[in-house]
């Protein structure tokens, strides 16, 4: 890549952070749909990789950089301080996370043989798998494909964090308007190397004061947005979701609602994911479900006032600001079938607060230490 995103990228937004060093461009993240074969590519000329699968080198942070507020660094250095050794006793997984489950196969490989490994090398020990929000379904989703006699042999179990099951009405919202990431000191992190204040970049992405925008023209394009729309695991098929120009969309009416949207392909994407969404049961492994309440969650945005999308009124009701608490709480519904699966609920915290919490992480350790 040249020496400076505008170089490379003329005429793109773009979020300078330091000196020759920008995150990527909305526009290079975005994928192109095939749909003949129900699957996604890089756009021309982008390639991507994960560098060290296994390492936890490139995990604790958001970027490379390591000027925005860390993400796994906690949890890591409490690992650590456990004599957890990184490269040998502790590893990490990383995924594309804009792509569907049906397109990770290659990933539940290298997972599987990342495992096999990783038990090997300490003894025939077995492997404890700690997944937060998205990477939960991700572990159910290779779990399942597994034998009862492997996951017997080589894991020992699973510690899910501020994971929805089900999936959540805010997937639905972001499709519809973008989604904001970051807290506010992530924005301000951005705000201090950026060539320009959040506040006066293109409208597109500056629709709220002091918060990034992954523009809804980035994440229709990524199948795993659908993949975290609600579910009949935890919504009624009746229950509505969203209003558009005063017309309602429940689950019995998804392909109206993409094609209001002038989106096709969403429909092509859901037809080819809600298989995914419907096997989601208890992985077959002890599991220990951690998740958060009490957070004003939203449970049905209404458009129907507006023509701007991204003026809305909505309901709420609990969870933990991204997830429902109908969602997280589908492992509540495993125990009463299994007595593998545990839970421990977090009042108070929110859904990218639970992975860096010391009273989440206290109750993490604690699991290590006494299974």
């Amino acid at each position: 890549m040249p020496g400076s995103c505008s170089d490379a990228f003329p005429g793109a937004f773009f979020l300078t952070v330091s000196k020759n060093i920008c995150m990527q461009q909305f526009e290079i993240m975005k994928l192109n749909y095939d749909k003949q074969t129900g699957r996604t590519s890089n756009r021309h000329g982008i390639h991507t990789r994960i560098s060290e699968f296994g390492s936890i080198d490139k995990f604790a942070y958001l970027d490379s950089t390591k000027l925005f507020i860390p993400y796994y660094t906690d949890l890591i250095n409490r690992l650590i301080e456990e004599d957890y050794i990184p490269g040998l006793s502790l590893k990490a997984a990383p995924y594309d996370f804009r792509k569907a489950p049906y397109e990770q196969m290659d990933y539940i490989r290298d997972l599987k043989n990342l495992i096999e490994k990783t038990y090997e090398e300490n003894g025939e020990k077995k492997v404890v798998l700690i997944v937060n929000s998205l990477g939960g379904l991700m572990s159910l989703i290779f779990l399942r494909r597994q034998s009862t006699e492997w996951k017997d042999k080589y894991i020992q179990y699973v510690i899910s964090v501020a994971v929805g099951w089900a999936g959540s009405v805010k997937a639905v919202e972001a499709y519809v308007r973008g989604f904001s990431i970051g807290t506010a000191e992530f924005s301000r992190a951005c705000s201090r190397f950026s060539a320009q204040p959040l506040t006066e970049q293109p409208r597109e992405y500056a629709k709220l004061p002091q918060i990034l925008l992954l523009p809804k023209s980035l994440l229709r394009t990524m199948p795993s947005i659908i993949w975290l729309f609600p579910s009949s695991k935890a919504w009624e098929k009746t229950d509505v979701l969203v209003r558009l120009r005063n017309k309602t969309y429940t689950l019995n009416n998804m392909e109206e609602f993409f094609t209001d949207l002038e989106e096709p392909n969403g429909w092509e994407m859901y037809q080819d994911i809600k298989s995914f969404q419907d096997e989601v049961s208890e992985p077959g492994v002890e599991l220990h479900c951690l998740y958060a309440t009490d957070i004003q969650t939203v449970a049905l945005v209404d458009y129907s006032f507006s023509f701007f999308d991204y003026w809305k009124k909505q309901l709420n009701s609990d969870g933990d600001g991204t997830a429902n608490l109908q969602s997280l709480q589908v492992c509540e519904k495993w125990k009463t079938e299994t007595n593998k699966v545990k839970t421990k609920s977090f009042p108070g915290l929110s859904h990218v607060e639970m992975i860096k919490n010391s009273e989440v992480l206290d109750h993490i350790i604690d699991i290590i230490d006494n299974n």
